[in-house]
């Protein structure tokens, strides 16, 4: 297989992660928030790095919020040692063209703490450190996905507060089929906490991980695989490790290894709501049972782009059909419109035309037997009459080229009687009314110029030439009452 250089720089780093040493029960700064942010990841042994396939996706890899399918929400609730409360809250967005969205909200803490005063209690106080994450991933190039978290980090002592803002970046590959690698840079940007006095930073942390989908060798079990690999600062390589069997999509089982333990877990399945349940075994403390609900809802994102093909496949349709409906509509209404001027060869024509978008419209089908009566009617008077029709043809088509050539030259009155004429033979010729309004517009057009021109000789004193153009003018208006008054009193 070819790699790619996205895809060959991902290798490189995941092979610098197996060559480091990795050990157990070393001491180091740790962030509170590598609980993890699902139940469903935590029995699987953490490192979802190159899984990534849930609303957990917001904390193990944003990247891959590019490929997620559904909108989802799930909420993971874990007691742990001394009363310590850790809730994490998920909903990630999937969007067909702009990438994925999603937020996270997790909170560690332990109340009902014992104040003491010099060694002698007073009163009580609480702990929390809460972290809420802004993520975004898309795909970059050909099966290559990149996204980022913002993370706003509040942490809380008694009376004191503080807060601190930091950044993930992560990349997320699908090599083939199933199998997919990423890569997460935590707290690439540090938040920086500082309570009183006391300032700390979080540590960087880089975690990378392979996943495996899908596989299975049996008709009702499949199999999801993940390895991960976490180099912390300031601690060694730790191992995540974990496979989930799902039956006949109603139950999860799940075992992996996080860190230094065993993890278990079970998740149950109802449509697109699931319950989960995780059981870490713990070194020193008493071991954490951890409980989550998953809920998927809304359209796939699968969905939605079939759904916009469809839509874009029904408005072509539609566009179809409309473009259909307006040519018969105009190919009926212009064979309306020849046969009410006595056309009814020019009319059967267009009438036939809408028959190609409406092939059995009753409507065109009655004015077709109609031309054809017709037609049958007037075939005995044809002989005669065809001579007529020729010499009055010829006579207009002959008015029309002598008005013509007299509009060019500007000679309306001319033109206008020759109009006249051929409207007087054929009322109907529609080459003639439009000649007509082009002489109207034409003498309307020299009025007004005549009118400028006289006006100008009128005011520079040549009044005879004023007189001459207003003369001109009536010779087009003749009851023009106002170029009458005009010339009357120059």
């Amino acid at each position: 297989m070819r790699l790619t250089l996205p895809t060959y720089l991902l290798t490189v780093l995941m092979i610098l992660a197996v060559t480091l040493p990795v050990e157990a029960g070393d001491a180091g700064r740790e962030s509170q928030f590598s609980i993890g942010s699902s139940v469903r990841s935590v029995g699987m042994g953490g490192g979802f790095i190159g899984m990534a396939d849930d609303a957990s996706t917001v904390y193990w890899n944003q990247a891959a919020l590019g490929l997620l399918e559904e909108q989802e929400f799930n909420f993971m609730h874990a007691t742990l040692f001394e009363g310590s409360i850790y809730d994490v809250a998920n909903f990630v967005y999937p969007h067909p063209k702009f990438g994925g969205f999603g937020i996270s909200l997790m909170r560690l803490g332990t109340g009902d703490i014992v104040r003491r005063v010099d060694w002698n209690e007073s009163g009580e106080f609480d702990y929390y450190i809460a972290q809420a994450m802004l993520a975004y991933g898309r795909e970059l190039y050909r099966g290559f996905y990149v996204g980022s978290a913002l993370k706003i980090v509040n942490q809380s002592l008694d009376d004191n507060s503080t807060y601190g803002f930091g950044l993930d970046v992560s990349v997320y590959r699908q090599i083939y089929k199933d199998l997919s690698a990423g890569l997460l840079f935590q707290d690439i940007i540090a938040p920086k906490l500082s309570l009183q006095s006391d300032e700390e930073t979080l540590p960087h942390n880089l975690i990378a991980g392979i996943g495996i989908r899908e596989f299975s060798f049996f008709d009702d079990l499949r199999h999801k695989f993940n390895l991960g690999l976490e180099i912390p600062e300031d601690r060694s390589v730790k191992l995540h490790t974990g496979l989930e069997t799902t039956y006949r999509e109603r139950m999860d089982i799940r075992i992996g290894y996080d860190r230094d333990n065993l993890t278990f877990g079970l998740g149950v399945l109802f449509d697109r709501v699931r319950f989960d349940y995780a059981y870490k075994i713990m070194d020193g403390i008493t071991d954490s049972h951890r409980f989550g609900l998953s809920l998927k809802f809304g359209m796939t994102v699968s969905e939605k782009i079939q759904r916009e093909i469809d839509l874009q496949d029904a408005r072509g349709s539609y566009l179809i059909m409309d473009d259909h409906r307006r040519q018969f509509d105009f190919y009926r209404d212009r064979g309306d419109w020849y046969l009410k001027r006595n056309n009814p060869d020019s009319a059967f024509v267009y009438y036939h035309r809408a028959l190609a978008y409406r092939d059995k419209d009753s409507y065109v089908l009655e004015k077709i037997d109609e031309i054809n009566e017709i037609r049958l009617k007037s075939l005995e008077q044809e002989q005669q009459v065809i001579t007529d029709e020729l010499l009055q043809q010829s006579i207009l088509d002959g008015y029309y080229v002598q008005a013509t050539e007299l509009l060019m030259s500007k000679e309306y009155l001319s033109a206008q009687n020759v109009v006249d004429l051929a409207l007087e033979l054929d009322e109907t010729d529609i080459r003639f009314t439009d000649l007509k309004s082009e002489i109207k517009s034409g003498i309307d057009s020299s009025i007004v110029r005549l009118l400028d021109e006289a006006e100008a000789a009128e005011k520079d004193g040549r009044l005879s030439e004023a007189v001459s153009l207003y003369e001109k003018i009536l010779l087009l208006s003749p009851e023009d009452v106002a170029v009458k008054k005009l010339m009357g009193r120059v």
